[in-house]
C-alpha cells in the first residue's frame, strides 16, 4: 500500500505520539508481510510464521493479539494509514474548529430540525463526499455529539 499526497496531509492534523503510534503499526504490519513471504519460500505455514513473529514482537515489548495484527493488516490494505489510526484515541474537544465535517454535523444537529444524529450524519456523509472531505464513523461522531456538543447546549441553556 502506498500513501498518497492526501494521507501526508490528513496525518499533518495529528499530533505527534499518533503518527508515531501510525508508523509504528505500519512497520509491524509490513514486518509481518515480510515474514509470511519468507515463510512461504521457506515451506512454513502461515499459523506457524504467525505465531513466530508473535512472539519475536513481544520479545521486544510490544504486547499484540494475533486477532489484532489480523485486523490492522485488513484495516491497513484497505484504507492505508488511515485504517490504522484509532479513533477511539483521539481527543474529541475542539474538533469542530479543525474538521469541517464535525462542524457541519454540529451545525446540522443544532439546526432546529430536530434531526437525530444518524440523520444529521447521513446528510452530512452525503455533502463531505461531494466536497472531498474525511469522513469520521457514525460512532465516533456521537461520542462528539455526547461529549462536545451536547454539554455545550447545556452550558447556553444554563442547565447543567
Amino acid at each position: 500500500m502506498t500513501e498518497t499526497p492526501d494521507d501526508n496531509l490528513w496525518m499533518t492534523r495529528l499530533t505527534e505520539s499518533e503518527r508515531l503510534e501510525l508508523l509504528r503499526k505500519r512497520r509491524i504490519v509490513q514486518w509481518w508481510e515480510e515474514a509470511r513471504q519468507e515463510g512461504k519460500r521457506n515451506g512454513r505455514r502461515e499459523p506457524e510464521v504467525t505465531a513466530g513473529f508473535l512472539l519475536m514482537v513481544s520479545a521486544i515489548g510490544w504486547e499484540l493479539s494475533r486477532s489484532t495484527l489480523f485486523g490492522w493488516r485488513r484495516s491497513y490494505l484497505a484504507n492505508g494509514l488511515r485504517g490504522l489510526h484509532d479513533e477511539r484515541s483521539a481527543a474529541v474537544s475542539g474538533q469542530e474548529d479543525y474538521h469541517p465535517f464535525l462542524a457541519e454535523l454540529r451545525r446540522r444537529y443544532l439546526g432546529g430540525g430536530l434531526l437525530s444524529a444518524r440523520v444529521c450524519y447521513q446528510l452530512t456523509v452525503d455533502e463531505a463526499k461531494s466536497k472531498k472531505w474525511a469522513v469520521p464513523t457514525l460512532r465516533y461522531c456521537r461520542r462528539f455529539l455526547n461529549a462536545v456538543v451536547l454539554p455545550a447546549l447545556r452550558r447556553e441553556k444554563g442547565t447543567d
